[in-house]
């Protein structure tokens, strides 16, 4: 049974809400980070809160070169809430790293 059968809504907008709920990951950004940064070194930092399921190191179109920043998924908001409290105001090579909840591309059209 469809969790959204009971709603008036449109069928189209029942697939958008499941899509909402169910598919946007626990992400979390972090920023500041150095160039040499690595996916097992991101991996071992945030485990310790959870479990990672995935890791996105942007790179720099031109060079390859890492951007500074990274995206990590964490199983559930519980241990994404956990690791951000935790690894707030840290610091990885000397730099003090940014780390918030990742904002979807709705929630950033929403504040600009």
């Amino acid at each position: 049974m469809n969790v959204f059968s009971k709603t008036n809504a449109s069928p189209n907008l029942n697939l958008y809400i499941h899509y909402w709920i169910l598919e946007i990951p626990m992400s979390i950004y972090i920023g500041n980070l150095s160039e040499e940064i690595r996916e097992d070194i991101l991996k071992k930092m945030f485990s310790k809160y959870g479990k990672v399921t995935k890791i996105r190191i942007p790179t720099d179109r031109e060079t390859g070169e890492s951007r500074g920043i990274a995206f990590v998924d964490m199983g559930t908001e519980a241990e994404e809430s956990k690791a951000i409290k935790a690894l707030l105001g840290s610091k990885y090579m000397g730099q003090k790293l940014r780390i918030n909840k990742a904002m979807t591309n709705v929630e950033r059209t929403t504040i600009a």
